[in-house]
């Protein structure tokens, strides 16, 4: 009886010692986009951690996530990891994790970060001199085929918008920069994400006898309707 009650207490004693050295680390990444105004949901291609031994998760295909919502990874031992996901334009980065002692590793991920500075100079309206006009047009490759365009033009150093709704519209210095900044994005995404032809984006910018043809495959980038909410919907 004796011998039951001290080999019970050292059960009790290693159980609870253990359980108290046990490791809880926990992962919390928080999805972002770089326009703080987009809060579009997104959708994730690849979203993977890894230890030294395995794939501890992994989604290849995650359901719309709300920008700012957390995605938590919980009761991960000690140990080193990699964080694998995929950014807008398919590629993959990774990220090295060291958790220990019950740590909390918390990852910001911007989805849509781009490398803008070196595309700004193909922007047509950074290269749109006086007497100058282009257009750019729009259709997604579905059903309905929607169409959408703007037409802009220098007049003696100030620019003019022509578009579906509009008709020779002064521009604000506001606007003149988001529509750099979105024709940008447009070449720095060129031929970039997975999305099958029916749910492609196709752009063509028209410049005299210059034609480019852009093809967007991400199935997350707005950039169009944010822009156009930005020269019609101020407010």
């Amino acid at each position: 009886m004796k011998n039951a009650i001290i080999i019970a207490f050292l059960v009790f004693f290693l159980t609870a010692f253990t359980s108290c050295n046990k490791a809880y680390n926990k992962i919390e990444i928080t999805f972002s986009k770089s326009d703080v105004k987009d809060t579009i949901p997104i959708r994730y291609s690849l979203l993977k951690l890894l230890n030294e031994d395995s794939i501890i998760f992994e989604k290849k295909v995650i359901d719309d996530i709300k920008i700012g919502e957390k995605y938590v990874l919980d009761s991960l031992p000690n140990g080193n990891y990699i964080l694998e996901y995929s950014d807008i334009k398919s590629d993959i980065h990774a990220r090295k994790i060291n958790l220990n002692n019950n740590s909390v590793y918390k990852s910001t991920i911007i989805y849509d970060s781009l490398p803008l500075e070196k595309y700004y100079k193909y922007a047509p309206l950074n290269n749109l001199k006086k007497g100058e006009s282009y257009k750019l047009f729009t259709w997604g490759n579905s059903c309905a085929r929607m169409e959408s365009f703007y037409e802009i033009k220098n007049i003696n150093g100030k620019y003019f918008l022509n578009s579906n709704v509009d008709n020779k519209r002064l521009l604000t210095d506001d606007e003149i920069k988001s529509i750099k900044k979105f024709e940008a994005e447009l070449y720095a995404l060129n031929g970039k994400g997975t999305c099958n032809s029916t749910a492609r984006m196709d752009y063509v910018i028209i410049k005299g006898i210059k034609r480019d043809t852009i093809i967007e495959k991400t199935c997350n980038w707005k950039g169009y309707n944010l822009l156009m909410s930005k020269l019609y919907n101020s407010n």
